[in-house]
């Protein structure tokens, strides 16, 4: 009788490890699934297309960032919301060839208003100036000396004149500005000697 009773609490003592074992199991299941903290440290991911709805439109925006097109029908662009007015940033990275330059040449040509662009090359300003141009004043700023120069002397034919003029360029820049874009240096001269 003793080894019967044994052998019952023997059983017992398993029986309650293994319901424990699967209470346990069960217990991490539910957590799992239903109680879990995202603690990654980057979320981000790739939109759905039911996010990308709204940022699909049949023409170029006059008031949105162009983001691409898929086909002459359907193009995506950000736009202002009563939510969000200020459109932010766009950034693109592609290698050579890739796009960059006509994806902004498309947009400064599907935007009505006001840019400043920084074209290294010039190329967008011959691709878009004539139109731009029909919008407003279209103006190359070129501290070499070519286009629309910007000459902090110019018109100015008094000392004080003269000096006030040097604090529109930061003296931060020093000789390096000099050494940079030697046309202001000779237009400084030009215009100091002609004040004395």
């Amino acid at each position: 009788m003793g080894t019967i009773i044994r052998t019952f609490r023997h059983c017992l003592v398993t029986l309650g490890s293994a319901i424990r074992l699967i209470l346990r199991v069960f217990w991490a299941v539910v957590c799992f699934l239903f109680f879990r903290h995202d603690e990654r440290l980057h979320t981000a991911r790739f939109a759905k297309a039911s996010e990308l709805a709204h940022l699909v439109n049949s023409h170029p925006p006059p008031d949105g960032l162009l983001i691409g097109s898929r086909d002459t029908s359907h193009f995506l662009s950000v736009r202002p919301t009563p939510d969000r007015r200020e459109l932010g940033n766009l950034l693109i990275v592609a290698p050579t060839r890739g796009g960059k330059g006509l994806l902004a040449t498309s947009q400064l040509l599907s935007w009505k208003h006001s840019v400043i662009v920084n074209d290294i090359k010039g190329e967008l300003f011959t691709q878009t100036a004539g139109y731009r141009s029909m919008l407003g004043s279209v103006y190359v700023i070129d501290p070499t000396g070519v286009g629309h120069c910007y000459d902090p002397l110019r018109g100015k034919h008094t000392e004080d004149a003269f000096v006030e003029s040097h604090k529109v360029v930061p003296a931060s820049f020093g000789s390096s500005l000099v050494k940079s874009y030697p046309t202001l240096l000779s237009s400084a001269e030009l215009t100091g000697s002609a004040i004395e």
